[in-house]
């Protein structure tokens, strides 16, 4: 079997043959150290984590439209109503308010759809328009994310801690069911959740979570089932950013998986290194196709500052405060608000501003030093991906 030629540096088990270079080589190529979770367990694990989720947002139900971009965006705009030749040209052809979010407009189309036909007619709003379908729909979105997290959590616990997974496969699959549900119910969620507008952030993931699943699935594959699978990854992360250009820094993310937990950088590792930077040429060309459509966009519509208003150091630290403070957030997730405003000019002898650089250099400092050491890989991975996922929305 080929038991480790991809995802370490060693077989999982000192007994485990490896394949023999003169055999022929196998289509799809899965590791013995490709977690899977156990059966009937990992399913009910799974829905359990659907569950929790839904439950823990059912509240939202409850929600109406806000004066605050619902109005814009859903109440005053007839534009995106239906699934019809006009509602179609204008979803792919409109960058409404500075978004091009073809992929969105569609999902919220079909639920106009649904509700015009199923729903009464909202009393404010008029046919369509109940509430209840579009909250429906966000938590429904999220609740599936939760399970894409919890699936793609399986395969990098399990690479990471594991090399004899199949006797592990019940603990791998707790794990991620933990991961999964901590992320879902997390408080910094429910912004995405129980407002309609952002929508978009909610399809936008679900896509950019299956494109990882499927990248994860074609490291497994050699020869041409591994470039059907890249293809796939690459075309699921064009629908995500035609959602939403959240997943810009995707490349980056996916370097910092390939050193780990799926060491196709180590030294013994069978894939050309050449091979796995090139595989992240079709993730960057389009994550900077989009970055110059959403910021060109942005800025036609007035959603962006000029240096002179904001100068550069000044965006500098309000970046490493940012940095900070949603780390924070996520540790002590108290004294929440939907809109933390930045004052422009912004005071930058505020404490906060000052503190947070020595916070970043002293965490900057430590990353390095673990990745010299070569200790806590996994820790180091989470931060750069952290930091990237952030760098284009920090300012």
């Amino acid at each position: 079997q080929c038991s480790w030629c991809e995802y370490g540096d060693r077989p999982p088990m000192a007994s485990a043959p490896r394949k023999s270079q003169s055999s022929p080589a196998s289509p799809t190529c899965v590791e013995a150290s490709s977690p899977r979770t156990s059966g009937w367990f990992g399913v009910l694990l799974a829905a359990a984590v659907f569950a929790t989720t839904f439950a823990t947002f059912v509240p939202a139900l409850n929600n109406q439209f806000v004066d605050w971009d619902d109005n814009t965006n859903f109440t005053e705009n007839q534009a995106w109503r239906g699934l019809g030749p006009p509602q179609l040209t204008w979803m792919f052809t409109e960058f409404f308010n500075g978004h091009y979010q073809p992929v969105t407009w569609l999902t919220l189309g079909f639920d106009f759809v649904l509700a015009s036909k199923f729903f009464p007619d909202d009393a404010k709003h008029g046919a369509g328009m109940d509430p209840r379908i579009y909250h429906f729909s966000n938590i429904a979105f999220h609740s599936l994310n939760a399970v894409l997290v919890y699936l793609v959590a399986v395969r990098l616990i399990g690479i990471a801690f594991f090399r004899d997974v199949r006797s592990r496969a019940i603990v791998t699959s707790i794990a991620a069911a933990f991961a999964a549900a901590l992320w879902s119910v997390h408080p910094l969620r429910v912004e995405n959740v129980a407002w309609i507008t952002e929508r978009r952030d909610l399809v936008s993931a679900t896509f950019l979570l299956l494109t990882v699943l499927a990248y994860l699935r074609s490291v497994r594959m050699n020869g041409a089932a591994r470039w059907t699978w890249l293809t796939i990854s690459v075309a699921v992360y064009i629908v995500s950013m035609l959602a939403k250009v959240s997943g810009a820094p995707l490349f980056v993310a996916l370097l910092a998986v390939d050193w780990y937990p799926l060491r196709r950088f180590a030294r013994d590792s069978h894939t050309s290194k050449v091979a796995v930077l090139l595989e992240k040429l079709p993730f960057l060309a389009v994550g900077l196709l989009f970055s110059y459509i959403a910021a060109r966009n942005q800025a036609r519509f007035g959603w962006m500052y000029d240096f002179d208003t904001h100068p550069f150091d000044h965006r500098l630290l309000g970046s490493m405060y940012g940095l900070v403070f949603y780390a924070w957030k996520t540790i002590a997730p108290i004294h929440l608000l939907p809109l933390y405003e930045l004052l422009i000019p912004m005071n930058a002898s505020e404490a906060k501003f000052l503190i947070a650089p020595l916070i970043v250099g002293a965490a900057g400092l430590l990353i390095l030093a673990l990745l010299i050491a070569r200790r806590l890989p996994g820790f180091v991975v989470a931060a750069v991906c952290y930091a990237a996922f952030l760098g284009p929305v920090l300012g």
